[in-house]
């Protein structure tokens, strides 16, 4: 039973490198230091998905050469994490139909003011972004994917981290943009073959951090120094 994943972005909320800043010629020549927004796809026989839709939205899908999708998640509605959503049209043309999007009702509210002309009560046109909410309110189930999720403290609301489950198998934990890991979905955590997060510390390890800010921060972890 095959599980894939691949990161469509891992930089900050404004990508690296970031607009208006000169950077050493060393640092612009290593491909890792140009990053786009945080986003990542998954793959499974049943089931490809995305989780957040970025600014880079367009741009990841074109890079990895992926089109249809079965669901789009998103942790928090945040600009970095949901302007690329109108770019879900060309999804929905190819699946003929609505695109499942699953948020927690509190992201959804913002998902409704943004994209008013496509979470609105009225007919949407073909070829226009066809959203299917489906309110996040406990696990859930995608293709052959379960899905546990936990909303973790990011500023002045939260973000959902999600745990992957496949066939009984803990696959991956995906906990983004957080402030801390909280201890139940550093439990359900335990085991997972794969752990990604903004949280760093301790409690984590073993954990690989495909992300980290350097500085504290008021609505995300970070650390002061390597360790």
């Amino acid at each position: 039973m095959s599980f894939a994943f691949r990161f469509l972005g891992t930089g900050t909320s404004q990508g690296v490198p970031i607009i208006g800043k000169e950077y050493p010629e060393a640092f612009l020549a290593n491909p890792r230091n140009h990053r786009l927004r945080s986003s990542i796809y998954i793959e499974t026989p049943s089931v490809r998905l995305v989780i957040d839709t970025t600014p880079d939205f367009r741009t990841q899908m074109l890079r990895e050469k992926l089109g249809y999708l079965d669901a789009v998640l998103i942790t928090h509605a945040h600009a970095d994490h949901i302007m690329g959503m109108d770019d879900c049209r060309r999804v929905c043309d190819l699946r003929e139909g609505p695109l499942p999007v699953y948020a927690t009702e509190g992201t959804f509210r913002s998902l409704r003011r943004v994209y008013d002309y496509a979470f609105g009560d009225h007919p949407i046109p073909f070829s226009y972004f066809h959203p299917q909410p489906k309110v996040i309110e406990g696990p859930f189930e995608i293709g052959d994917l379960r899905v546990t999720p936990f909303q973790l403290p990011h500023g002045r609301m939260t973000t959902t981290g999600m745990v992957f489950e496949q066939g009984g198998v803990k696959r991956l934990a995906y906990f983004s943009d957080c402030k801390e890991v909280i201890p139940p979905a550093l439990a359900c955590a335990q085991g997972v073959r794969w752990q990604f997060s903004t949280r760093y510390g301790p409690n984590l390890t073993p954990l690989t951090c495909v992300w980290m800010r350097l500085s504290p921060q008021p609505d995300a972890s970070g650390l002061t120094s390597p360790t």
